[in-house]
């Protein structure tokens, strides 16, 4: 008992000792390793792509590593993206609404203004158009709107004055006539311009609103300016010089604008800028206020916190001084200028690769942001508590604050770099994330003359030899950089295939008959068909005349109809000439009054007869000349449809009455004509009236009806004779037949047709013209969402083909695009996410010390024992002489190349061993992994069934050892060996042989 307590406290001594003597020498192995060589990137491998290869739609990222030589452990790794915008031109154009600043200052005198009058028509031709509406703003001292929005088409001259067409309005462009008042007032410009959009901004309904644009043209610095945003304040400068004060001021009064209207775009165009004014600066700041423009201007922070403090809080805490969306310098030249009016065209009409999207918490989703990973590799540190982030030319600093790195502005902060996200975590990954707003992009298309540069962030990493477990090899700095991002759903570089679009639409015509009298209501008339017009007339009095437009020889050229909040346009028209008579049954004619008129004959001049025409209104303050009547006809359902006024009615006295009878001849009787009366006033009589040949009158309801002559000598016309009667009345009033000018016009429109959405649980039902148009419901494969396009956006995933179903539905259009098509360019099926691994990476190579086999083996941990079969001290060997044993060993490393060789104490007497099953200690059991020694294998414990074969043994040998001999492998590139130790007595199994039975 006291020997075994003894050898237990011996190898407990022994394995302590062992521990000791490995962590030491892994102490020492680190302390004593050194770099064999440093590795760099090819510069090939390290440069961004040029614009030129750039597709539209494409977002591109890069990493770049530089290291100094040796013995310089560190390298400064850049992580860079940059996009392209596109024009989406399948789904639904954007419509705009762009002001114009121009500037006619004392400095534009010669040829700036006149270049800037030929680019300014230039980008006029290129913007009209699409729905767009331009309005135009002079400025100077004071401001002059030279134009509302409009959407005719304009054209601008060197000149004072405006000619207003029916296509075109043609703009007079000229400096200040009083020289004291041409100085540079931008901020009132930028008023002006923002007062024109929100005015339009305020009508237009909100799914049909135009993106506002501002485009500012100068070629100065501001000379005055507001000491109030939010009001008019009053106004400083002279005129001649700009200042800090002027740069802030102007600047703020933008980014006001820019809190207020969120989707406002500003475009300048600084030109003909003289290097050499000291004024240059103050222009270059304002106009393009990026932090190296700004950061050469005293005391700007300072005058940028006081315009910040004239508005409220709640606004001020959101203004940015990056107003601009983007800034396009020109030289003094019609054709540079164009070219920077086009880009920032361009530019305004382009969608951004990547959409920003803000979520019910007010926060930015994650699907608005370009994320780079960088995960730094084992071995190495940040070296310093800084990363910086270069921007349009100027970098910028962050400093660590626990996982986060956070942007520490100097002078002047820039809001867009505030909204970037940097943090490191404990395990050295680097996260970086870039909002869609703050990712540069090239315009649609590229724009050589403008370059765009990437956004870069740039850190540096040291190599720390003393990093534990460090083994002589090749350290990379990282395996590679991560960046992944959600592409905008249209983007034609991410997504392939074609779009349909489909129109609800409906041809509808309309008709007017009117006349150019004020106080005259216009008839109004809408079908579905030209020949449903006769019929389609609203009742009289629901449609009003909005407008009239003459031309110079007083012919009409337009006119506008209102009906149902809707305005109807006519252009083409045909003049008509309606006539009557009137007869008035009284004893005096009124003045005011229709009662006692009445229409006797009635055309329209259009072929048509009316004899439900009647006398609706009478005025005139003649006693019985001059008068105005106002007849309606045309009635349905008790409603009358048109109208017709005739001017300078007069009316005679009369005491009998004029009545129209027709009378019939027929054949002979008693050799005379029969004569009888078949219409009275256009009715038949209800009896029946028969007359001589020389009658020349007849008796009806007691009336006596008087003939022009006798019966037989009437003209008879096909057996009829129309003629004139006359029968005694009292005194009444008859006018002679008149005439009345009027117009008529028609037109084709086309109107959207009904559209309704019916989304009830999970199911979307469209109803167009008052049909289910298609029926969706929403499940795995299919998603249903509303757009901003006052419709749905259904998204149907089939197989391999993705069908994008989008409802576009606001008053000008009901329409349906499909879009179907096939993934490109990395986006994930299933996730709709791109992912971009960018290398090269630096790296660092330690030196090899070379190790002895059984220190390798020490280190991986390796252990072998052999066991019988049956878990006993001894194992029989059959009549084959075949006995089968389990060899055990497990390692704590990952090793490759196993082998193992075994022997027994009698020489001669092992013939082979084979291997029969190698199995994984999985638990309390094990579990099978194949009948052969693996090439290499993982931490864990092992076992390997052997059939061990002997040579025949002697007579008189009862037993013999069979033991483990050697175990050899590979580690990390070096060969480990563990060797038989003599003193492992549970490393060897008893072979027992049975000799009586034959062996």
């Amino acid at each position: 008992m006291e020997m075994k307590r003894c050898k237990k406290a011996l190898a407990l001594l022994l394995t302590l000792l062992i521990t000791l003597l490995l962590v030491s020498g892994a102490i020492a192995g680190a302390v004593e390793l050194e770099i064999e060589k440093k590795i760099i990137p090819s510069a090939g491998e390290q440069q961004p792509k040029p614009h030129s290869e750039m597709q539209d739609g494409e977002v591109y990222a890069y990493t770049r590593v530089t290291g100094d030589p040796l013995p310089s452990t560190e390298f400064t790794v850049e992580l860079a993206a940059i996009g392209q915008q596109f024009r989406e031109e399948t789904v639904i154009q954007r419509r705009y609404n762009i002001v114009l600043l121009l500037d006619v200052s004392n400095s534009m005198e010669g040829t700036r203004l006149s270049n800037m009058i030929a680019a300014a028509n230039n980008a006029a031709k290129a913007l009209v158009g699409n729905g767009n509406k331009i309005a135009a703003v002079s400025f100077a001292t004071y401001t002059e709107i030279e134009r509302e929005l409009s959407t005719k088409d304009i054209e601008f001259y060197k000149g004072s004055g405006e000619t207003i067409t029916s296509t075109k309005d043609k703009i007079g462009i000229n400096l200040r006539s009083n020289r004291d008042y041409g100085g540079t007032n931008i901020q009132r410009a930028l008023r002006a311009g923002y007062s024109i959009l929100k005015e339009a901004y305020d009508i237009e309904a909100d799914d049909e609103k135009a993106v506002p644009v501002i485009i500012l043209l100068s070629d100065g610095a501001p000379t005055y300016y507001f000491n109030d945003i939010d009001s008019t304040g009053s106004v400083r400068g002279d005129g001649t010089a700009s200042s800090a004060s002027h740069a802030a001021y102007t600047i703020a009064q933008a980014a006001y604008y820019k809190v207020l209207m969120p989707e406002l775009q500003f475009f300048t165009i600084p030109f003909a800028l003289d290097p050499g004014d000291s004024d240059t600066k103050f222009a270059n700041a304002t106009l393009n206020p990026t932090d190296a423009n700004i950061s050469k201007i005293d005391g700007f922070q300072t005058q940028w916190n006081n315009a910040v403090n004239t508005v409220a809080k709640q606004y001020g805490d959101q203004m940015t001084k990056e107003y601009v969306t983007a800034s396009y310098s020109a030289e003094n030249s019609a054709e540079s200028l164009s070219r920077a009016l086009q880009s920032a065209i361009v530019h305004m009409q382009g969608y951004n690769p990547i959409t920003e999207t803000v979520g019910s918490d007010g926060k930015l989703t994650e699907s608005s942001y370009l994320r780079a990973q960088y995960q730094i590799g084992k071995g190495y540190v940040l070296a310093g508590s800084t990363m910086s982030v270069l921007y349009n030319g100027t970098e910028y600093t962050f400093v660590k604050s626990g996982e986060n790195y956070v942007y520490q502005p100097k002078n002047n902060p820039n809001s867009l770099i505030g909204k970037l996200k940097l943090r490191v975590t404990d395990s050295g990954l680097v996260e970086w994330k870039i909002p869609a707003s703050v990712l540069p992009c090239i315009p649609s298309g590229g724009d050589a003359q403008y370059p765009v540069d990437p956004i870069v962030l740039r850190f540096k990493l040291a190599f720390d030899l003393n990093t534990p477990d460090l083994k002589p090899e090749t350290y990379p700095t990282s395996t590679s950089c991560t960046y992944t991002f959600w592409p905008a759903q249209n983007n034609p570089h991410y997504y392939s295939g074609e779009t349909q679009m489909q129109s609800f639409t409906a041809t509808a015509h309309y008709a007017t008959q009117f006349q150019l009298i004020d106080a005259n209501k216009p008839s109004f008339s809408i079908a579905d068909s030209k020949a449903g017009l006769a019929s389609g007339y609203v009742p009289l009095g629901q449609a009003s005349r909005s407008s009239t437009q003459k031309k110079t020889d007083g012919e009409l050229e337009k006119v506008e109809i209102r009906y149902s909040n809707t305005n109807y346009a006519f252009d083409n028209f045909t003049k008509l000439t309606a006539t009557a008579s009137f007869r008035y049954d009284g004893k005096s004619l009124p003045t005011s009054s229709a009662s006692g008129y009445s229409v006797t004959s009635f055309k329209d001049g259009n072929g048509t007869s009316y004899s439900d025409a009647l006398v609706t209104g009478v005025s005139g303050s003649s006693w019985n000349n001059n008068r105005t009547i106002t007849v309606w006809y045309d009635y349905s359902d008790g409603q009358p449809r048109r109208s017709i006024v005739f001017e300078n009615v007069s009316f005679t006295k009369r005491t009998s009455i004029d009545v129209q009878v027709t009378i019939q001849r027929t054949g002979r009787n008693s050799s005379n004509y029969v004569y009888t009366v078949t219409q009275i006033d256009g009715k038949a009589p209800d009896k029946t009236i028969t007359l001589d040949k020389n009658d020349s009158f007849f008796n009806y309801n007691s009336e006596k009806y008087t003939l022009p002559d006798k019966v037989s000598k009437l003209s008879y016309s096909s057996g009829f004779a129309n003629v004139t009667a006359s029968k005694p009345t009292n005194t009444h009033y008859t006018s002679a037949e008149v005439s009345a000018i009027y117009y008529t016009a028609q037109n084709s429109i086309t109107v959207p047709a009904p559209c309704v959405f019916d989304k009830r649980g999970n199911t979307l039902t469209v109803v167009i013209n008052n049909a289910v148009e298609a029926t969706y419901t929403a499940g795995p494969n299919v998603k249903i969402a509303e757009n901003d396009n006052g419709g749905y956006t259904i998204t149907e995933i089939n197989g391999g083909t993705v069908q994008i179903i989008t409802y576009i539905k606001n008053s000008a259009t009901v329409a349906k695009a499909v879009q179907v098509f096939a993934y490109r360019n990395g986006l994930d099926s299933a996730t709709g996410q791109v992912t971009i691994q960018s290398n090269p990476t630096g790296a660092i190579k330690l030196k090899d010390p070379k190790k002895a086999a059984d220190e390798v083996a020490r280190e991986v941990g390796a252990e072998v024992t052999l066991k019988s079969t049956y878990n006993s001290e001894f194992t029989m060997v059959t009549l084959r002489n075949e006995a089968e044993v389990y060899l055990y060993f497990k390692v704590t490393k990952p090793v490759g190349n196993l082998a193992f060789t075994l022997d027994t104490s009698n020489a001669g007497l092992l013939k082979s061993a084979k291997v029969l099953q190698v199995d994984f200690r999985n638990g309390g059991g094990y579990t099978k992994l194949g009948s052969a020694i693996p090439g290499s294998v993982e931490p864990g414990e092992y076992r390997i069934k052997y059939l061990v074969e002997f040579n025949k043994p002697a007579a008189n040998l009862k037993a013999t050892m069979l033991r483990f001999d050697t175990m050899t492998f590979t580690w990390e590139g070096h060969d480990g060996l563990l060797a038989h130790h003599p003193d492992y007595v549970n490393q060897q199994v008893r072979v027992s042989f049975d000799t009586t039975m034959g062996h």
